[in-house]
């Protein structure tokens, strides 16, 4: 067991991981995996905190309340400056509803469990990551976890258990995370368990996995067990070449890693071992001038504030400016986040980690109460709608009424093997038609509702049943020829004997849309097996309700963009803000195109079957690159970026209605 020493690589290490997150977060070319920055620094904080509390204990100096206040020494007064600061230029630039967000978070930021808010908020209908300034703090509120737990365990293993054997429950302990890690992520999108009261029930399992500190825990032991692994004198070589080959694996995991990688995974494991290396072995040559440097150092040192600092810049900036930072843009944020931070660590780290007087006890307790106080009367005064003139009040007013409408009253379905809450008009047990598919098949609900209610039909709305039905698992299946997803054969969660079946869904994926007759062919495939399942044998009609005109994933939703106070000279209209997005990369021309495709299939390939109808949102909402969001009246067209609203269904429902009645009627 190795006490702390001061290890100039630890501050390159840093810099690596802080510059890697910061480009990741630039969208700079080639850093697609850069947010693996923040997995080094858990890795570099195992390693310290358990050298920090193995030195302790050596000297008899341990104690855990003063080693509690050091870490909220070093964490939380950068906290409260960047807290100040992002707050004042939050009054400015935020939409009422997103200064009331962004308070939430600089509160639970505070108190170090903003992880588990944003946990929390994940779902469909979120305002996307890129317009949360703080969102970057969730990793602090994962190593204050780690922090809390990790010291009294540590405590514990020191008096009972030998250095080996500390090592072995250390690996044992990480692999059995990865593993139950890695079991977790082939159990689909959502947790599907009533385990702890159904606490997790309808969660991501992805986003549970991301946020969570005990599913990261593994990362911080590959620090840990560096401390207890005796340290030998390595030749010359042998520490050039595990140096050198941290460096490959940390760079080729920032260059083949991205959104798509499963975080935390195995495919952090190139990366940990990369860090591992570096800092175990005692490199002092040549290749140790790579992280062993002044530039690199002095990175290293401000990393904190660095990190701190950048996104909140971002974020705001792109919330203000409504677009993509272009490379003058990227250039003065990063320059702005060095100055910023260089200042930061020097008047707010060092003094107040290091140099602790009353009077700074004193100040730091009015700014802290001051800040939590005026995040607190945001939320108490809604976001300081006052900000708004009359009539953007009375718009923000009518877009939440619009956006607060749900769909349905869900409720539980009377099939035991459905696990998501079904939405009902009638008797569910002796339904007339029925609506299948994902979200983007709930929200046609209430339209086909007031029909059904006019004419007496019994008409249910059952979210990804039948394996998310007609949807596989990934879109890569429609790239094998004839693929079928045979799961949809064997569907046994409803026995129906409606007629009439109806389909939404989030059928398009830009991703994908060089391969649109392939995937729109896969789709009507899929939907063609329903034929052969004796629980749908009655079904003798077919109504498909195409892609809606979805906004790019990137977008800020349209509330904020039409509610956004004007303390600013420049404005960005809403208008040409989504059109330009519809425009980028031909999106909008490719939903088209996919809807083209899916109909031509249907028709073609489910008329054989039976009696098919398909509509084409696209047609209704959208003219060339524009599409309608807000009627006049401030009626909001979609929920979100991917969801269409009640107002938006009922609208498409009855721009065909004399179509779709004649259908379901005849």
């Amino acid at each position: 067991m190795r006490s702390i020493e001061y290890q100039p690589k630890i501050d390159g290490l840093r810099a690596i991981a802080v510059l890697s997150v910061v480009f990741y977060h630039l969208k700079i070319s080639y850093f697609d995996g850069g947010f693996i920055g923040v997995d080094i620094f858990f890795i570099i904080s195992g390693y310290l905190i358990t050298s920090i509390i193995l030195s302790d204990k050596k000297r008899g100096t341990f104690n855990f309340k003063n080693f509690l206040i050091k870490r909220i020494k070093r964490l939380l007064p950068a906290i409260i400056f960047v807290s100040v600061l992002a707050s004042f230029f939050g009054f400015l630039i935020l939409s009422p509803d997103d200064l009331i967000n962004f308070s939430r978070s600089i509160i639970t930021s505070i108190f170090f469990v903003s992880n588990i808010l944003y946990w929390t908020e994940s779902n469909y209908f979120n305002q996307i990551s890129e317009f949360k300034p703080f969102l970057h703090t969730w990793s602090l509120g994962v190593e204050m976890s780690f922090y809390l737990v990790w010291s009294i365990i540590l405590i514990y293993l020191i008096k009972f258990l030998k250095q080996k054997q500390i090592i072995i429950f250390l690996i044992i302990t990480s692999t059995l995370s990865l593993v139950f890690i890695e079991y977790i992520y082939t159990k689909g999108l959502l947790f599907e368990t009533d385990l702890f009261g159904g606490f997790f029930y309808g969660k991501y399992i992805s986003d549970t996995l991301f946020y969570n500190a005990p599913f990261r825990l593994f990362e911080f032991f590959f620090g840990c067990i560096l401390c207890f692994i005796p340290k030998k004198q390595y030749g010359d070589f042998t520490n050039q070449s595990f140096f050198i080959l941290g460096l490959i694996l940390i760079f080729c995991s920032i260059l083949t890693l991205n959104y798509k990688s499963k975080i935390p995974g195995i495919s952090l494991i190139p990366a940990m071992i990369g860090t591992s290396c570096i800092i175990f072995f005692n490199e002092r040559g040549f290749f140790n001038k790579i992280l062993n440097n002044k530039i690199m150092i002095g990175i290293g040192l401000i990393s904190y504030s660095l990190y701190l600092i950048h996104w909140p810049l971002i974020s705001l900036y792109k919330y203000y400016n409504l677009g993509d930072l272009e490379f003058y843009d990227k250039i003065i944020i990063l320059i702005l986040s060095f100055i910023i931070s260089i200042l930061m660590y020097f008047f707010i780290e060092k003094p107040w980690r290091f140099n602790y007087s009353k009077n700074k006890k004193i100040f730091s307790v009015i700014i802290l109460v001051s800040i939590i106080g005026f995040c607190f009367f945001t939320i108490n005064q809604n976001g300081f709608v006052n900000r708004l003139n009359e009539a953007e009040k009375q718009m923000l007013y009518k877009l939440k009424t619009t956006a607060d409408e749900k769909y349905c009253e869900s409720q539980k379905s009377v099939f035991e093997k459905v696990l998501e809450k079904v939405c009902v008009n009638g008797d569910e047990l002796n339904a007339d038609m029925i609506l299948m598919g994902d979200s983007n098949g709930t929200m046609w609900f209430k339209p086909f509702a007031e029909f059904s209610k006019r004419n007496k039909y019994n008409f249910v709305n059952y979210s990804r049943i039948c394996n998310n039905f007609p949807h596989p698992a990934d879109f890569n299946y429609f790239l094998i020829n004839d693929f079928i997803f045979k799961e949809f054969y064997n569907c046994s969660e409803i026995t129906t004997n409606a007629e009439v079946l109806i389909i939404g869904n989030a059928w398009f994926n830009q991703q994908f849309s060089n391969y649109n007759k392939e995937i729109a062919e896969g789709f009507i495939n899929n939907i063609n097996i329903i034929k052969q399942n004796k629980n749908f044998r009655n079904i003798k009609k077919i109504l498909i309700l195409g892609q809606i005109p979805a906004f790019s994933s990137n977008n800020l939703d349209i509330t904020s963009c039409l509610t956004r106070p004007k303390f600013f000279k420049k404005e960005v209209s809403c208008k040409n803000y989504y059109r330009d997005s519809f425009k980028k990369n031909n999106f909008l021309e490719n939903i088209k195109n996919f809807n083209f495709e899916l109909e031509r299939f249907a028709y073609e390939k489910l008329a054989k079957n039976y009696s098919v109808l398909f509509i084409d949102p696209t047609q209704d909402l959208c003219d060339k690159n524009e599409c309608m969001h807000v009627g006049e009246k401030n009626d909001l067209f979609y929920l979100d970026s991917n969801h269409i609203s009640n107002y938006g269904a009922k609208y498409i429902f009855n721009k065909n209605k004399i179509l779709i009645e004649e259908f379901l009627t005849n």
